[in-house]
């Protein structure tokens, strides 16, 4: 609850600020559904599984997982949610979804 985890206050400014990530990444290269998604899941953990205690990333996985496999029929685990990091800023032109070379 909100009264022992403050930080679990969520508002519609949470929600720009994950339309705004989006719009970060260059969907040129690849525009498959299934990178797309990867995009949209990856920046919705960012900002709202990354805030959540242990128990409740859990339970929000769940939510995600049955999100992408009953609204748009896709395999979680295909799309590599716990191992992809995207690096991108505002004036980046690098492909989308590379890896650095240090991790």
């Amino acid at each position: 609850t909100v009264d022992h985890y403050a930080h679990y206050i969520f508002t519609p400014r949470d929600l720009t600020a994950w339309t705004l990530a989006l719009l970060r990444h260059d969907l040129t290269a690849d525009d498959s559904k299934e990178h797309i998604l990867q995009i949209w899941a990856y920046e919705g953990c960012r900002l709202f599984r990354d805030r959540l205690v242990t128990k409740h990333r859990q339970e929000f996985d769940k939510l995600l997982y049955t999100a992408l496999q009953g609204e748009w029929a896709v395999d979680p685990v295909r799309l590599q949610l716990n191992g992809e990091a995207f690096f991108v800023s505002w004036g980046s032109t690098a492909a989308v979804g590379k890896k650095s070379e240090h991790g």
